[in-house]
């Protein structure tokens, strides 16, 4: 059987409309938002950094993996 390179485009081009249609139709809670990580050393604020993540907990500790990964000590991380 001999393929259409022209349809073998639209096939694809399809595919990847589809995988659009099924990415955009994940559920609410698949979703990430950014966050706002302040880290604090004895109480006082020592710096920031942005994060995406499902929730407050998960950002926490993400921002403080980042941190750590850039060898910035802390006693705790708070994120909005």
């Amino acid at each position: 059987m001999k393929v259409n390179k022209l349809s073998l485009r639209t096939a694809v081009a399809a595919g990847m409309v589809g995988a659009v249609f099924t990415l955009a139709a994940l559920p609410a809670d698949a979703a990430t938002l950014s966050y706002s990580c302040n880290r604090y050393v004895k109480g006082q604020y020592a710096g920031s950094t942005n994060v995406s993540a499902s929730n407050q907990a998960e950002a926490e500790r993400l921002a403080g993996e980042k941190f750590r990964k850039l060898g910035m000590s802390y006693d705790y991380v708070k994120c909005w």
